[in-house]
């Protein structure tokens, strides 16, 4: 019986330390969903406007819109985003968007400091 106590316990603390070693902290703090990659000052020219994007590590993101100077700024945002799979997706904090509405989303391709997005045209964003 003393055997018997003794193989349960030492089965019981095996199958313990496999769960122990499968929780170890190396593990992505962010389940993967901010990509280095990304992550630094984009800018890009669409139809006129100088438009620059930046990606945080911390997942927040925010997003500047400048009149023809490039020096002032006609619009900006702020939010969070997430990448997976190429998929960007962005939640806004301002009012033009709504919650409701779900995250603004568009495919993403970055290739060194070139990133193309497309969602309903495509444009071609540089890193600084």
């Amino acid at each position: 019986m003393k055997t018997a106590r003794t193989i349960g316990m030492a089965v019981l603390m095996v199958v313990v330390c496999s769960l122990m070693a499968a929780c170890s902290s190396d593990d992505d703090e962010d389940g993967g969903n901010v990509n280095s990659a990304i992550v630094g000052t984009w800018y890009a020219t669409d139809d006129g406007d100088y438009i620059e994007w930046i990606f945080n590590s911390d997942g927040s993101c925010g997003y500047k819109e400048y009149e023809a100077d490039k020096k002032t700024i006609s619009w900006y945002d702020m939010g969070t985003y997430k990448l997976v799979d190429n998929i960007l997706s962005i939640w806004w904090e301002s009012e033009r968007r709504s919650w409701d509405e779900g995250p603004w989303s568009a495919i993403v391709n970055i290739q060194g400091k070139t990133m193309t997005t497309s969602e309903n045209e495509s444009l071609v964003w540089k890193k600084k």
